[in-house]
């Protein structure tokens, strides 16, 4: 990348992609040397761990934890409740709902109700899957491209293992 630029983000420094396409939330808490892609979003009190890199146009909502040398790549969107771990790769496209039960039919209370989607370390997702929110992906699993995810992975488990 030519003409990094570099922003003081509680007192640790961190490369930024060389346009100012991007913005970062009040509160955010992002590691040393983490790059950042073009038109990407970072909500309030998100916390990014150090040598990450966020691609092109990644939405990361209020409160998400991403982990150290984390990958998300290009039209990712975390919404609230995601946590990850570190060394985790999120395909490109990747889709994460923020709602369980979309319905007219559920309580407006139930709608509002956070869930946990929990990526664990050394995780890597392929691109286009979709992972419904609430799960737990457990450690060094693989999910293919264009998987679609409604339930808990256990770990170290491989594309084929949850069908």
């Amino acid at each position: 990348m030519k003409n990094k630029k570099t922003v003081q983000n509680k007192r640790k420094k961190s490369v930024i992609s060389d346009s100012d396409s991007f913005s970062i939330g009040a509160d955010s808490n992002i590691g040393q040397d983490v790059i950042i892609g073009k038109f990407t979003s970072i909500g309030k009190s998100v916390t990014v761990g150090k040598n990450s890199i966020l691609g092109q146009n990644v939405t990361i909502a209020d409160g998400v934890i991403i982990g150290d040398n984390c990958e998300i790549q290009n039209n990712v969107c975390l919404p609230e409740g995601v946590i990850c771990g570190d060394n985790i790769l999120i395909g490109h496209s990747t889709v994460l709902t923020a709602i369980h039960y979309p319905h007219r039919i559920t309580n407006i209370q139930s709608k509002r109700e956070q869930m946990v989607t929990r990526i664990n370390n050394g995780v890597k997702i392929g691109a286009n899957a979709t992972i419904i929110c609430g799960v737990e992906i457990g450690m060094f699993a693989f999910i293919s491209s264009a998987s679609i995810i409604t339930n808990d992975v256990r770990p170290y488990a491989g594309y084929r293992d949850w069908e």
